[in-house]
């Protein structure tokens, strides 16, 4: 039998070592906050060249395409939308008249698209891209509930649209040796319960960034940066639309058709994600983040500091861990839904 004096003895041990890691993680995050905040913009060799970004023409696509013009880059817009489009390149030329800014209308999960849409650009060199476009939730919904169309969906839109653009402009940017690929990525690889596809697709997305990152290092390339950026929630049409597209499944779901109803569940929704950051504020810490912080980078603090506190691997006991973890999985139904 152990002694109190050992149990003593060994509590003590434990909660130096749990100290210790949360001291170190903090002090990592102060580290990591340092140089993406605080340190210079890296986009000044990039000034004048062309940064495609798919999912421009609003939300954080539109956002990160304007903090780019005010670095001086030109532009490439890609998105369904035509209409969204010419709106977002005479929202950026007003503001920033020295920006050339092209749109390109693709649907990037139809079939052939993205290599379409590659050889549209063959004569424009692209030295920075934004892999933004991404989404395609249908709302909270168990796996096993997804069809093979909804899952394949959300797997074209939130992965292989990313991964042909990478694989098609990387041999350029190595051959100048003057790059910089981000691909935008989600909290939700961590926790997606109620959105497995579309969380499953950006941990490949994270794995795959950091395995070319290595690649890049091994073979010699010095000035091309490969990135997948990790973000919470954001204030954006697609997240409102989910919101909405969740609710009325919902209601579907109980028969409710009162507009009453609806018009508070809505109101519900909306008050419940008003303490989202803007696209505005997240673009910006993406565009100082670019080429700094490693291959899979948490750009904006709130985000980085909130990953930390509920989802860190090794700061919590695995078992609280993944009550963490579903708590947070029933808030999002919850919301999503308008019953919160």
């Amino acid at each position: 039998m152990f002694s109190t004096s050992n149990w003593t003895t060994r509590l003590a041990v434990l909660g130096a070592l749990a100290g210790a890691t949360i001291c170190a993680k903090a002090l990592r995050l102060l580290y990591l906050w340092a140089e993406l905040e605080l340190g210079p913009v890296r986009l000044q060799r990039f000034k004048r060249d062309w940064a495609l970004v798919t999912g421009g023409s609003e939300g954080v696509g539109k956002a990160v395409a304007k903090a780019l013009a005010a670095q001086g880059l030109n532009l490439v817009l890609v998105s369904r939308s035509q209409q969204k489009l010419d709106a977002a390149a005479a929202d950026i030329q007003q503001r920033w008249p020295q920006a050339q800014v092209r749109t390109i209308a693709a649907d990037l999960t139809a079939p052939g698209s993205c290599q379409q849409l590659l050889q549209s650009l063959s004569d424009t060199p692209i030295s920075v891209l934004i892999a933004n476009v991404g989404g395609g939730i249908c709302g909270p919904c168990l796996y096993w509930h997804y069809s093979d169309a909804d899952e394949a969906y959300v797997q074209a839109l939130n992965g292989q649209a990313c991964y042909s653009l990478v694989k098609g402009l990387l041999p350029g940017m190595v051959a100048r040796n003057k790059g910089a690929v981000v691909a935008v990525s989600s909290i939700m690889h961590q926790w997606g319960s109620y959105a497995a596809p579309y969380g499953a697709e950006k941990a490949k997305m994270n794995a795959l960034m950091a395995m070319i990152d290595s690649e890049l290092a091994l073979a010699g390339v010095t000035g091309v940066s490969v990135q997948a950026m990790v973000l919470g929630p954001v204030d954006t049409p697609g997240v409102v639309q989910l919101m909405n597209n969740a609710a009325t499944a919902a209601a579907a779901a109980a028969h409710d058709a009162d507009p009453a109803a609806a018009a508070a569940a809505a109101a519900k929704r909306r008050q419940a994600f008003s303490n989202a950051i803007s696209a505005e504020v997240v673009a910006a810490s993406m565009v100082k983040c670019i080429g700094k912080g490693g291959p899979v980078v948490t750009p904006y603090w709130k985000h980085a500091l909130q990953q930390q506190l509920m989802l860190g691997e090794c700061l919590w006991p695995p078992v609280l861990q993944r009550a963490v973890k579903r708590a947070i999985s029933r808030k999002f139904k919850a919301v999503c839904e308008g019953q919160e």
